[in-house]
Parts: structure tokens; C-alpha cells; sequence
């Protein structure tokens, strides 16, 4: 459907986005182009009036759910639930069941942790040994950390579990430094690689997402950073996981091991999806900045796979609140 336009007719396509855009101040000019830019190596696709007016589940990133930004502009308002930011998308066919603000900037807090563990399983082999350096001290007020110390020597599945299962910090950072040298270039690479997912609103300063200016995302970008990993065995093995051992050397050359249990309350018990969902796993996230967030995959009764994700909430009990009302929507 998109291919048989022109250029000559893409440029009045803009021309009729750009004008629309002018009279009802609807999007931001600079973000419509940029969003135009940015995703045409995925599919072309055009803003505004135009995408407005295409099927749900088409346009921004092939294959992908997608809505416009007008419609995203009109979930401001939304009510329905608390949250910030969040999503229910039907990861089979890319069917939006529900979206709020999906294009806003946002915290991520700990679900900076999914692109850190994509980068991980792309460029590491999973039986590789990492000598952890100075990065793993965590200079953070309550950060949560698995424990490891500079010289200890750790697995790299071991530490990638850690990481997805406990969210320990000090475990991003040591997968990051091991990846790229130091963790300002990772955080580079990690930009670069998002951007070749069609990321547009991610810019990331560290491989574990505490709260660091110019540290952002949206939850649109994270959904496909999410779906990108989702090809993974070594991704979906760990975020459904109540908990993982492992052993590991120590500086003083002796063996420790480490049991860690999941920071995901749907695993661990605490809360409950609605009859008829199951719960596979997914990352979760909290910061002052980000509140409380969490990115899950979910499948219905038939095992159609859901991906669903809410960001900005004030606490846990909102969170997973916020999460089975959307999810209360599969099958309406």
C-alpha cells in the first residue's frame, strides 16, 4: 500500500502533514519530520492526517503496533488508568488494545536493563568470564545491587540472569564495561543500536537506568527494544525466572555463590493477572524519576502473546493495578 506513492506525492503528503500540523497545533513539527526521517529505513510512512487515518498495527516500524501522534496527543486525557505512560499490544499481529502517551519521554529506571541485556546476548558468548572492574561500585542512595565486588569473576549467562531476574545494578555495569571498554561508549552503542531498531526518543547515559540527566526513552521505544529481545532464548529463559543461583570467583580467588529472587510481583506471587492470563515474564523498573514501571509478556487463554507496559506510577499496588486493567481489555 505505501510503495506505489511517489516521491512527488510524499512531498505533498508532508506538505498537506506540515500544514495541518501549523492550523491545529496538534503535533510538533520538528518531531512529525523527525519521526518521517527516522523511520524510513523501516517502511515509509507519512505523519499526521495520513497516518492518522491508517489501520492500527501499520505504519511506524514494519510489522510493529503503531497508532499516530495525534491519537497518542489525544490519550493525554485519558483517565482509564494513572499511569504515566503505558501499552497493551498484541505481539502476533500488532493489534493496539490500548496506549497512553506511548511517545513521551520518560524515565525508564531498571527497563534500561533490556537493551543492556540485548547488546549482552548480540555481542557475548553466554559461557564467556567476565573480571568485574571498578564500575560494579554503585554510587547510588538504595540501589539495588547483586553484590559483586572489582575482581570478582563471574559467568556471563550468570551475570546477565542476575541482572534480568534481580535487576542488579552493579551487574549492567559490569556486563557494559566487559561489552565496550567503559560505560560511556556502551552507553553510545547502545544508542546506535536503538536507533537501528527505529528508536527516536531514546538517548541513554548508562547500562542500568538509574535516574541521570539525559537519561530517556518512551515506552513506544522500549516496545520495540522489547520485541527485538523477545527473538532471544537467552532473554525470555531469564525473565521468566522466580530466581537464579550460580556460583562465581571471588577477588580472593574462592568460590561464592549468589541466590536471587525476581523483582517481577506477578512471579513472585504478590499480585495476580486477571482469569485467563498468563504471566511469562518481563523487566521491571523504579526510580524517583520513573516511578514504578514494568514491561511484561503476557498470552490469553489461546496463547496469543501480549506485550504490555506502564511507566510513572506512584507505587507498586498502582502499578499492577494499572497493568490488569489493561489487561482486562484482552477479549472485549
Amino acid at each position: 500500500m505505501f510503495k506505489k506513492y511517489s516521491k512527488i506525492r510524499i512531498s505533498v503528503l508532508l506538505l498537506i502533514i506540515l500544514i495541518s500540523v501549523n492550523l491545529t497545533s496538534c503535533i510538533d513539527v520538528k518531531q512529525t519530520l523527525d519521526v518521517l526521517n527516522e523511520y524510513q529505513g523501516k517502511e515509509p510512512l507519512y505523519q499526521g492526517i495520513i497516518l492518522e487515518n491508517l489501520p492500527k498495527g501499520k505504519g511506524f516500524a514494519e510489522g510493529k503496533a503503531s497508532i499516530s501522534l495525534i491519537e497518542d496527543e489525544r490519550s493525554k486525557a485519558d483517565d482509564f488508568i494513572s499511569s504515566t505512560s503505558a501499552f497493551l499490544f498484541n505481539a502476533a499481529d500488532g493489534t493496539v488494545l490500548y496506549e497512553k502517551n506511548i511517545y513521551e519521554r520518560i524515565a525508564p529506571a531498571s527497563i534500561t536493563k533490556i537493551l543492556t541485556a540485548l547488546m549482552t546476548i548480540e555481542k557475548c558468548s553466554m559461557d564467556d568470564y567476565v573480571t568485574l572492574s571498578e564500575g560494579v561500585v554503585i554510587d547510588y542512595p538504595d540501589a539495588q545491587v547483586a553484590g559483586f565486588l572489582p575482581g570478582d569473576t563471574v559467568n556471563v549467562g550468570d551475570i546477565l540472569s542476575a541482572m534480568l531476574v534481580y535487576s542488579g545494578n552493579d551487574c549492567a555495569a559490569g556486563l557494559g564495561e566487559y561489552i565496550s571498554g567503559d560505560l560511556d561508549t556502551f552507553a553510545a552503542d547502545c544508542n546506535e543500536r536503538a536507533r537501528q531498531l527505529g528508536c527516536v526518543d531514546t538517548s541513554f547515559k548508562n547500562p542500568h537506568g538509574l535516574d541521570e540527566k539525559g537519561h530517556y526513552t518512551s515506552a513506544y521505544d522500549l516496545y520495540l527494544i522489547f520485541s527485538e529481545c523477545m527473538k532471544h532464548d537467552e532473554f525470555l529463559d531469564n525473565i521468566r525466572l522466580t530466581n537464579t543461583s550460580f556460583s562465581y570467583i571471588t577477588r580472593n580467588g574462592t568460590t561464592s555463590g549468589m541466590n536471587l529472587y525476581t523483582t517481577n510481583r506477578y512471579l513472585s506471587g504478590v499480585y495476580s493477572a486477571p482469569e485467563g492470563i498468563d504471566v511469562f515474564g518481563g523487566k521491571t523498573g523504579t526510580t524517583e524519576n520513573a516511578g514504578c514501571c514494568l514491561i511484561c509478556l503476557f498470552y490469553d487463554s489461546e496463547g496469543t502473546p501480549y506485550i504490555g507496559a506502564s511507566f510513572g506510577n506512584e507505587d507498586y499496588s498502582s502499578l499492577y493495578e494499572n497493568m490488569n486493567r489493561m489487561l482486562s481489555l484482552i477479549g472485549d
